[in-house]
């Protein structure tokens, strides 16, 4: 990753797999804001460690409708520069299957 982040707001859903967490820290190392989703708050919170002041975590399943409008309100006008999906990375043979 390169400096092209710099004050770009980039979210990786799905984020706690190995391509996720490298993704993050790559990202944010480059100077992006970074926002990390994944099912539980707690797997969110681990992807976030290396970088606290610039990688924000939400716990939730961007698979699921009702999630996905919760994020709607949540991020409602907020730009957003970048989105990166994993799922498939994680389950390649049911890639959209979130229960």
């Amino acid at each position: 990753m390169n400096g092209g982040l710099s004050d770009k707001t980039v979210m990786i859903a799905a984020a706690g797999c190995d391509a996720g967490r490298c993704l993050a820290d790559a990202c944010a190392q480059a100077g992006a804001r970074v926002v990390v989703l994944e099912q539980t708050a707690s797997r969110a919170r681990a992807v976030a460690r290396a970088w606290p002041d610039m990688i924000e975590t939400l716990g939730l399943n961007a698979l699921r409708p009702d999630h996905c409008d919760r994020l709607g309100a949540v991020w409602d006008a907020t730009p957003l520069d970048l989105l990166l999906h994993l799922q498939p990375l994680r389950m390649p043979r049911r890639p959209g299957l979130g229960a």
